[in-house]
């Protein structure tokens, strides 16, 4: 299977990962967009964040890593998506950039 493009999030995505979000935990309160456009912008700015996403149906499949080490704190999928492969596709992009990057091993 070919997975979908694996890209930075850009400042346009943050309704749909807030949206996708509720994928990751149903319970927890969707936040909203107002709340976090400043959080969110200042992600965006940084140089040392990088969130990469796939897009499945112009909905944003957020993911997160950072540099010089790696984190990957949340690898979310919708579930209509989920068992096609695309957290594996993000995790090895994810290393990819970090490898890139200069994280160490």
């Amino acid at each position: 299977m070919t997975l979908p493009a694996i890209r930075p999030a850009r400042i346009a995505d943050l309704a749909g990962i807030i949206k996708l979000y509720q994928h990751l935990n149903a319970d927890d309160a969707t936040p909203e967009p107002a709340n976090t456009a400043a959080a969110w912008a200042k992600m965006m700015r940084s140089e040392e964040i990088t969130i990469l996403v796939t897009e499945m149906a112009r909905d944003p499949q957020p993911h997160a890593g950072t540099g010089p080490y790696a984190l990957i704190e949340n690898v979310v999928s919708h579930r209509a998506h989920r068992g096609q492969g695309l957290g594996r596709g993000i995790l090895r992009a994810a290393l990819d950039a970090a490898w890139q990057a200069g994280a160490t091993r």
